[in-house]
């Protein structure tokens, strides 16, 4: 909940306590506002356990009978607290609870599962209003992204034939002259024809991104060796994953851009793991004091912003820094499969 949604929250709900205050001392004695505003909190605590823990929790996971589970929880959640505010504080305090009387119990129990499913159904409907709304935005925003990077494609669009043509010439000229440049040309070819292809909803096999980002740590190899030294590490089964293409890349680019690896002691360090559908990207290197390049951080704050708009709420991305050493940690939940 961010900060302006938070202010709404805040502003609704003391509105709601100064009208159930007035409308109490119209009615009530010198308790009353202690009644009311016992009745408020009790509300505002079955509200936001619901809100932030029940509906997010089971609502959209498909899980009816622990979102069941959670409405009775919430519904005992109110029970209790209002009694331990209204009877028990309230007999402490005023020498009786709001409840007293004939069956008092019967009234006090059927009084908190109505007002506590009334509760329960008003919030249920504020969080899949609310909900409903994001994901607009949130589908508003990829249109948006779409449009231009559509727009961006056709504006610099290259022919990708004639590039692979012009590769392809250009390695029959360097093969008699230098194997080593031959296979930068095979490598470069291979990475380009990845990036310029299109792929079937915005997915590509996990194996084919692992793959661009060893042809690429390959093409830097043979362009900085013998000082050259970072490891690549893959744990766990990756056939039949998917996953957004070149969402890993900007993170090694980045180590390589600004990160030392001339140094055996000092390596750049990319592991991937694949635990079930959880994806853990971790990439380390140690800050190079130098002006290695000139670009700025737009290559990961272009990978935020996918992140937020094609993985929400599954994925978890920690960038640490000192003075010496850069970590980036990237957790995503994978969805689909591919026989790719």
């Amino acid at each position: 909940m961010n900060r302006k949604m938070r202010f709404r929250h805040a502003f609704c709900w003391l509105l709601y306590l100064a009208y159930s205050l007035i409308d109490g001392s119209l009615w009530g004695g010198s308790t009353s506002y202690y009644w009311d505003f016992t009745y408020w909190l009790t509300q505002v605590i079955q509200f936001y356990f619901c809100y932030l823990w029940v509906f997010p929790k089971f609502l959209n996971k498909g899980k009816p009978f622990q979102l069941a589970g959670g409405i009775i929880l919430a519904l005992l959640v109110f029970q209790v607290v209002r009694i331990l505010l209204q009877q028990v504080l309230g007999t402490y305090f005023f020498g009786h609870g709001n409840f007293s009387g004939d069956n008092y119990i019967a009234r006090m129990v059927s009084a908190n599962f109505y007002f506590g499913t009334w509760m329960i159904g008003i919030c249920g409907a504020i969080y899949a209003t609310e909900q409903a709304l994001r994901e607009e935005k949130r589908n508003r925003a990829l249109r948006e992204e779409a449009t231009k990077a559509e727009l961006a494609f056709l504006k610099n669009q290259i022919n990708p034939h004639f590039l692979y043509n012009a590769l392809n010439y250009l390695y029959s000229l360097a093969l008699p002259l230098s194997d080593k440049m031959a296979q930068a040309l095979v490598k470069l070819s291979d990475m380009m024809r990845y990036t310029l292809a299109e792929h079937k909803d915005n997915l590509v096999s996990l194996e084919k991104e692992i793959a661009y980002i060893n042809d690429y740590m390959a093409f830097m190899r043979m362009r900085f060796e013998p000082a050259f030294f970072a490891t690549f590490e893959v744990t766990g089964d990756i056939s039949n994953k998917r996953i957004t293409p070149l969402l890993l890349v900007p993170f090694v680019e980045n180590a390589f851009k600004h990160g030392q690896f001339d140094q055996p002691d000092h390596p750049i360090e990319i592991r991937l793991i694949i635990e079930c559908n959880q994806l853990v990207f971790g990439v380390s290197n140690r800050i190079f004091l130098g002006q290695k390049d000139s670009s700025s951080g737009i290559g990961l704050q272009n990978v935020r912003r996918r992140l937020e708009l094609l993985y929400p709420g599954s994925h978890k991305l920690q960038i640490t820094k000192d003075s010496m050493n850069y970590h980036a940690l990237l957790r995503i939940t994978l969805t689909g499969t591919t026989n790719q």
